[in-house]
């Protein structure tokens, strides 16, 4: 009866951990979501100015908000915003970091 209890007790403390790490998962998980969504909010402000320069400027460029999602082996990676410069007079396409943005 005791080791029974025990094993009760154990397996009752192993799942409270368990939903303990879930919870802070979940948490941080939350945390990057908002972190990435302010970071796109920015970014897409900062696009939106460039845009209306260009368009100031009589340049035919436009600037857009890329998403890359790269999946490897058995590794997924965090996704990577991106700006992709599309420059029409010169026949050019480039993909920029947000640092280099």
């Amino acid at each position: 009866m005791a080791r029974e209890r025990r094993r009760d007790q154990e397996r009752y403390e192993k799942e409270l951990e368990e939903n303990k790490k879930n919870a802070e998962a979940r948490a941080n998980s939350e945390k990057e979501m908002q972190e990435m969504h302010q970071k796109m909010k920015e970014i897409r402000r900062d696009i939106d100015e460039a845009n209306e320069i260009a368009k100031y400027m009589n340049r035919d460029i436009l600037f857009t908000l890329t998403i890359v999602s790269p999946l490897t082996d058995f590794n997924i990676q965090p996704d990577i915003v991106q700006v992709k410069v599309e420059d029409f007079d010169s026949n050019a396409c480039h993909e920029w970091t947000t640092e280099k943005f």
